[in-house]
């Protein structure tokens, strides 16, 4: 088990009601992910655009959509609205697709459970299941955290198909002013292709939902199968570090 040593930022965004899937996915890509690229604070920036919402055994998050950025510390990424690509551009475009009334952040520790093999940037994009986790009811949230994080080994066993695996745990910032975030942590799995992901799912689900347990509140976790687009994507990483 590897922990990143920089902040991985999830920000969960549901589509405009008004707007069609093909116009979110579409727009989201460019112009809004093409200026990603003038952010200097952005060490790492990758899409995940929904390709089936749920996964038989976890109901659908609300999301159609989720970015996530991984910045050198909490400053950077607390302070990210300063930077004025994202005033001028990034910020101002966000209404245009984005329900903003249950736009979400939350702010994480990553745990790389399974490396996989280098990827490219301009490798063909990845198939990537996405679980949101609720902690379990009577659960606070460093207690959640921290019994997440001690089952960070026993989880890297689990989706044995999948190429590469990763734990993000909350981190206490996300519950400051008693907040509630949209999710508690992230796994994510990495996968070939649709096919290789309900391969396993359909075998191992049961293994999934048993190893987390009461840590979980299965009924608030939400899941979604995700095509994974990267942006900024440092030549040096390896597959699905997004």
């Amino acid at each position: 088990m590897l922990k990143e040593d920089q902040v991985k930022v999830f920000a969960l965004l549901p589509k405009r009601p008004d707007v069609s899937d093909e116009y979110f996915h579409e727009h989201w890509i460019h112009p809004h992910g093409t200026w990603s690229l003038d952010m200097t604070p952005l060490r790492r920036y990758v899409q995940n655009h929904r390709v089936e919402p749920g996964l038989d055994g976890l109901g659908a998050s609300p999301y159609e959509g989720i970015a996530i950025v991984w910045f050198d510390d909490l400053n950077a990424a607390v302070t990210m609205g300063e930077d004025p690509t994202y005033k001028e551009k990034v910020q101002p475009d966000e209404p245009l697709f984005i329900d903003m009334d249950g736009l979400a952040f939350t702010m994480t520790d990553e745990y790389v459970l399974r490396v996989g093999p280098q990827v490219e940037k301009d490798a063909p994009h990845t198939t990537k299941a996405v679980l949101l986790l609720h902690r379990g009811k009577g659960l606070d949230p460093a207690e959640f955290a921290a019994k997440l994080t001690e089952k960070a080994e026993s989880l890297g066993s689990l989706f044995p198909a999948a190429r590469r695996l990763t734990l993000a745990v909350n981190l206490p910032v996300n519950y400051e002013g008693e907040a509630e975030p949209a999710c508690d942590g992230v796994i994510e799995a990495w996968f070939d292709d649709a096919e290789s992901f309900r391969s396993d799912w359909d075998s191992d689900r049961g293994a999934v939902l048993a190893e987390l347990g009461d840590l979980i509140d299965a009924e608030a976790t939400e899941a979604d199968l995700h095509e994974e687009i990267r942006f900024i994507w440092p030549a040096s990483e390896r597959a699905g570090a997004a």
